[in-house]
């Protein structure tokens, strides 16, 4: 009988799955090691035993990489490892996993050069790696801030001598830009890929002359279900609606400008609930809130709004049951 962790084609031969690596760890293999940090709590003991690894297996890469898990988790001080990391890469220069945490390392040091350096490695042997693309982006993102933190700082004598600061800073932020966009189209679900492009569009919209909008409002549709006292829509009949490719086209360029957020009024948006959905099936990177009366959320929207996952009723009252019904209708807050 043996005992694995992982898959299939190790059970077909007669292998008793394992759901710990605890349950390994009487065996004494390399990947035990490189999982002590689940294994054990103590930090100090998984260091030791993965040293005491390396001085038998000097140039076993995997120990190395589970040693950088231990420092980089606050086991030691990752600059131990930075001759070790760097003599591993210079027999294997192609290795993947060493440059990846060798990033990670120069990250805990606050060496955001480095680490750009190192996940640029990363990059070069997979251009479709969308996690070191991403902190390709974002390192240079955190250097850029660093840069504005200690330019703050100073004091300056001459407009001239601020405004070529902040283009030093700029011209930085703009280095993550490229990478961030390559991040994203290699994986779209990532949304801190997206959050922080957005951050990075806000940052820099003087640049282009341009104050891009953080959300955008529109009325999918002027036609309601109530007849609220006072309420302006009520002015503009129920017949003015967005066609579905009008509005697809105004999220698709909304995006292109670095808006990811919008605000649906009416009308009764909800009038259009079964195109709301679409809209958030087809732009799921977007976020899409809806003042509404709340009288057209039946169970089967409410499924459907808890599946897309992007969509927000913001639902409004006049406040308890009497002040809401004598605007609104009779009946309409127990609705």
């Amino acid at each position: 009988d043996f005992r694995f962790f992982g898959g299939d084609l190790m059970s077909a031969v007669g292998g008793t799955r394992v759901k710990h690596y605890k349950e390994l760890a009487y065996m004494g293999f390399i990947p035990v090691l490189l999982h002590l940090r689940t294994i054990f709590a103590n930090m100090d003991k998984c260091k030791k035993l993965l040293m005491d690894g390396l001085a038998k297996f000097p140039n076993n890469d995997n120990i190395i990489e589970g040693l950088i898990n231990v420092y980089t988790a606050g086991a030691g001080d990752p600059k131990e490892l930075i001759d070790v990391v760097d003599g591993a890469l210079k027999r294997d220069p192609k290795n993947k996993g060493l440059w990846y945490g060798r990033g990670r390392i120069f990250y805990s040091l606050k060496d955001y050069d480095q680490s750009i350096e190192s996940f640029k490695k990363v990059v070069e042997l997979d251009p479709k790696d969308a996690q070191s693309l991403y902190y390709v982006g974002y390192f240079y993102v955190l250097k850029a801030d660093g840069l504005n933190n200690e330019f703050n700082q100073r004091d300056y004598k001459s407009n001239d001598e601020f405004k070529a600061d902040q283009a030093k800073i700029i011209a930085v932020y703009k280095e993550a830009i490229p990478y961030l966009e390559k991040s994203y189209e290699a994986n779209p679900k990532n949304l801190s890929t997206l959050e922080v492009l957005k951050s990075l569009t806000f940052r820099l919209r003087e640049e282009e002359g341009c104050n891009i909008p953080w959300a955008i409002l529109m009325d999918p549709t002027s036609a309601c279900n109530l007849k609220c006292v006072g309420c302006w829509a009520a002015e503009y009949g129920h017949q003015m609606k967005l066609t579905l490719e009008e509005w697809d086209s105004i999220i698709t360029q909304a995006k292109e400008m670095g808006t990811y957020f919008f605000i649906y009024s009416g009308g009764e948006p909800l009038v259009r609930k079964k195109d709301i959905i679409k809209m958030c099936e087809k732009h799921s990177d977007c976020i899409f809130l809806s003042f509404t009366n709340g009288t057209l959320i039946d169970e089967e929207f409410a499924q459907e709004m808890l599946r897309v996952g992007n969509f927000i009723p913001a639902i409004s009252v006049e406040g308890d049951a009497k002040a809401t019904n004598e605007r609104r209708g009779e009946n309409v807050y127990e609705r």
